[in-house]
């Protein structure tokens, strides 16, 4: 059964769930047609669900790096196991956390043991030919059955790494290690580049290697807005952007997080406004509307959130964003950390913060 099968299974199952609610009692005869094929479709799905390729997603990293007769030399196979393992278990107390996705991990309803129990139902295999490569598959359900809409916690954690990647990727190409901090929501957080920080680490005494990374999405679960391309990686590049992205993130761990609104008033991907004067992508000024004594704010945004204010300033709209505000200059401040990201309607006066929603 191949995904698109799998879909119309869920479709048909909505179905006949619905005709066995809608059949009167007084026909009998049907409402046990409609449940024997219920149960059928259902028995259908759970062994679809049991199929090693749809009950895991799957991380794949391979080192690239000079070999003697096709065999990598690489002695410390067994501790990037464990940075992997610990990597995992953090992920997993993080989308169990009870604070908001925090910088640094807070209070987990996820205790160690259970973390540790989550780890040890994910696979590690290695090697791949020619090179030294792991292969983690990390379970895509945990409680939720058939549920392909509705992306579970699980899933959150391969994604998180690949978004992670994705973000680790950007700050080393342009030499901001803001684009881990601005996205930490969906990628990595303060504890997270550590354990990477660690993996790396371990890599990097590999003379002159690279780390490719690929994903294999399980189809139970929808892969839309996933990402599918390779990551390819320096060990040692990534060490200096996770250093200074954790050292940034434990900063701001514990500022107050504040909402702001208000007016895009310029879009640019090349304005330089720190005290490093460093190249910052993707970074909209916005006059503020909602915070007493605040007037001009900046904030640099993901691809999709910069799409998002684009189109609010295009179309005479105003921004909606959460973050650590910090002033930069006497006459302007800057968002860290922004997220949930929306456009909203003008307001003509300033308003108060109890009208500001999430």
């Amino acid at each position: 059964m191949n995904q698109f099968a799998y879909l119309d299974k869920i479709s048909e199952c909505q179905f006949l769930e619905r005709m066995i609610a809608e059949t009167p009692e007084s026909s009998p005869i049907a409402r046990l047609t409609w449940e024997g094929r219920l149960e059928a479709v259902r028995e259908e799905l759970e062994e679809f669900l049991q199929a090693p390729s749809t009950k895991y997603d799957t991380i794949q990293q391979r080192i690239i790096a000079p070999n003697i007769n096709g065999i990598c030399l690489f002695d410390p196979s067994p501790e990037l196991l464990t940075y992997f393992r610990g990597w995992i278990k953090k992920a997993m107390q993080l989308e169990y956390c009870a604070e908001n996705l925090p910088y640094s991990l807070g209070k987990s309803t996820k205790s160690n043991a259970e973390a540790e129990e989550f780890v040890k139902n994910c696979l590690f295999g290695h090697t791949f030919t020619g090179s030294f490569g792991i292969s983690i598959d990390i379970p895509v359900y945990g409680k939720n059955q058939f549920a392909f809409d509705t992306p579970t916690a699980e899933r959150a954690i391969a994604t998180r790494f690949a978004e992670g990647l994705k973000n680790t990727n950007d700050a080393i190409q342009n030499n901001n290690f803001n684009e881990i901090v601005n996205n930490y929501q969906k990628g990595f957080n303060s504890d997270l580049c550590s354990a990477m920080w660690n993996i790396m680490d371990v890599l990097s005494q590999i003379d002159n290697a690279t780390v490719a990374y690929s994903f294999h999405w399980s189809p139970a679960i929808s892969q839309d807005g996933l990402l599918n391309e390779q990551i390819v990686i320096v060990p040692t590049e990534a060490k200096r952007v996770f250093l200074d992205a954790k050292k940034e993130m434990i900063r701001l761990h514990g500022k107050e997080v504040v909402p702001i609104r208000g007016e895009v008033i310029s879009l640019t991907d090349d304005l330089k406004y720190d005290e490093k004067n460093e190249r910052n992508r993707r970074t909209i000024k916005l006059r503020c509307k909602n915070q007493k004594h605040i007037d001009i704010v900046f904030a640099t945004l993901s691809d999709t959130d910069y799409k998002l204010a684009g189109h609010a300033h295009f179309n005479h709209k105003w921004l909606q964003l959460r973050g650590v505000l910090e002033q930069e200059r006497t006459n302007y401040h800057r968002l860290k950390g922004p997220h949930s990201v929306k456009i909203i309607e003008p307001k003509n006066s300033l308003f108060p913060e109890s009208e500001v929603s999430d």
